[in-house]
């Protein structure tokens, strides 16, 4: 795979030898309300470009705020087939212990019917990558230890995935500590269908998520993948802002293959 290389779009944009400015480029951007003029449209043209045929995938966000890269990719490319709503991922790890934080970039306020499909995509994701999910719906509640409508917002969002998705190993609600700590869950909780600490950690809202894995990056230690965007109908990937490339070290070498459609990702 090889990039492509984007000029602004005062100059003409190409890619692979076709023009996102072209007719079917400008007829998908009419549907946008969009013709692209200044350099500040690239993000749509680009990704028009994708639809188009002309790019495997699109990646973007270096230079740019998280919604202006997801708010065009939404707009032309939609999510799948009957999902109802695309999210984020992040691939922690801690040491030799690999987990899956969502969502910590798209869904600000998700209701208990999103978290189920957060959880569902999340699971997906992690199939794909050969990990076993276990997933755990977070809150600062165990198991009905406190009533409050933000702890039952995630109990719903468990009890709907274990009536739509049986299939899953899943449980909650429960507190961070809980869900990673296998002997917190066999001695306080024998109860819980997660018998193992969970690896997929359900937030209940993106403050929490973005929170959570900035400070266990910057004060933990751990090593982050992503954002990686679920449930788009295409490859569609948003960095961080201002990400930076960092050399490995060669005691811990860890290589990530994402797995998109016809595409594979290596991180």
């Amino acid at each position: 795979m090889n990039p492509l290389p984007m000029a602004p779009m005062r100059q003409s944009v190409r890619m692979g030898g076709a023009d996102p400015r072209g007719l079917a480029g400008h007829a998908l951007l009419s549907t946008v309300g969009l013709v692209p003029q200044e350099p500040a449209d690239l993000l749509y043209a680009t990704t028009v470009g994708r639809e188009c045929g002309d790019a495997d995938a699109f990646v973007s966000g270096l230079t740019y705020d998280y919604p202006d890269v997801i708010r065009p990719a939404l707009q032309i490319h939609h999510t799948f087939r009957n999902t109802a709503r695309a999210a984020g991922v992040y691939i922690m790890i801690v040491e030799d212990r690999v987990y899956l934080f969502t969502d910590a970039t798209v869904n600000i306020e998700p209701s208990a019917e999103d978290l189920y499909e957060i959880a569902c995509l999340a699971a997906d994701f992690a199939q794909r990558l050969e990990i076993e999910p276990r997933v755990a719906f977070l809150s600062f509640s165990n198991f009905g230890s406190v009533i409050h409508p933000l702890t039952q917002k995630v109990k719903k969002a468990t009890e709907i995935v274990k009536l739509k998705a049986p299939e899953l190993v899943v449980d909650g609600e429960m507190q961070s500590d809980t869900a990673v700590v296998s002997e917190i869950l066999q001695k306080s909780f024998p109860f819980a269908s997660l018998k193992e600490s969970a690896n997929i950690l359900i937030f209940p809202d993106l403050n929490s998520g973005n929170i959570c894995y900035k400070l266990l990056h910057k004060l933990g230690g751990a090593e982050t993948v992503g954002p990686i965007l679920m449930g788009m109908e295409k490859p569609i990937h948003v960095l961080q802002r201002g990400v930076e490339v960092r050399p490995s070290d060669p005691r811990r070498r860890h290589k990530c293959f994402v797995r998109d459609g016809a595409a594979d990702y290596a991180w």
